[in-house]
């Protein structure tokens, strides 16, 4: 059987009975695997990480095309970090505040929508609903860069290796996200990474990467390209 982070750490069922029985177990991400086995002395564990299409997610053909909008993609829950992420967007001023375009749905909409208007945020922060993988490869690879600030979740969720980085990796995108997990492991040098939970952290990397030179995220999101295609793509998995 295959182990996804909610299967550990927010709604594990008879684990230890699993691990017994099962022939092998499959985990996404080293960290899950080595927590796993804290539950399931002993257990036969391999890893075998989500992959993705990097043929399907590909970079934008003319740097000059991509706008100065950052992306959020995730179902709107506590471990996705996206209360951090209104959060942040409010405690930036004015002028270094980009527009923020927040794709998907969830429980935690309405509050989402609340600190919006608390922060007075309608004018950077819009809301997208559910898209398609396929609005994704299409609309995607124009962003400005992706932010994915990772957390532990209140129901003990957690997001070991997040596909949808691995989505951003491909398309060339630069990435702000958080030391979590197994997410440097995962990102490598193609993200700014900063504490989980930490929304003051993300208004400083934000900031960081919008005064870089074009050159150099040019460069981080092809070390995040790069490390995909050499690492994560669905075939080779």
């Amino acid at each position: 059987f295959t182990c996804h982070g909610s299967d550990v750490y927010a709604r594990p069922q008879d684990l230890a009975l699993k691990c017994a029985m099962a022939d092998a177990v499959v985990v996404v991400a080293p960290t899950l695997g080595h927590d796993l086995i804290q539950h399931c002395l002993p257990a036969k564990v391999a890893t075998i990480a989500c992959g993705v299409d990097s043929d399907y997610f590909q970079p934008v053909a003319e740097q000059s095309n991509r706008h100065m909008r950052w992306l959020f993609v995730g179902r709107l829950v506590d471990c996705k970090g996206v209360t951090d992420l209104i959060k942040a967007w409010g405690m930036m001023p004015d002028y270094m505040r980009p527009p923020l375009d927040i794709v998907g749905d969830g429980p935690l909409l309405t509050l989402l929508q609340q600190l919006v208007s608390q922060y007075g945020l309608h004018a950077h922060v819009h809301f997208l609903g559910a898209q398609s993988s396929k609005w994704l490869a299409e609309h995607g690879p124009q962003y400005h860069a992706f932010i994915g600030p990772f957390r532990e979740g209140n129901d003990g969720a957690r997001d070991t290796s997040p596909i949808v980085l691995k989505e951003a990796m491909a398309m060339g995108l630069p990435i702000v996200t958080t030391r979590f997990i197994d997410i440097p492991y995962l990102v490598g040098n193609a993200a700014i990474l900063v504490p989980p939970a930490e929304p003051g952290a993300l208004v400083s990397a934000v900031g960081h990467l919008t005064r870089m030179p074009s050159v150099a995220l040019h460069a981080m999101g092809q070390a995040g390209r790069d490390r995909v295609i050499a690492q994560f793509t669905l075939h080779d998995q």
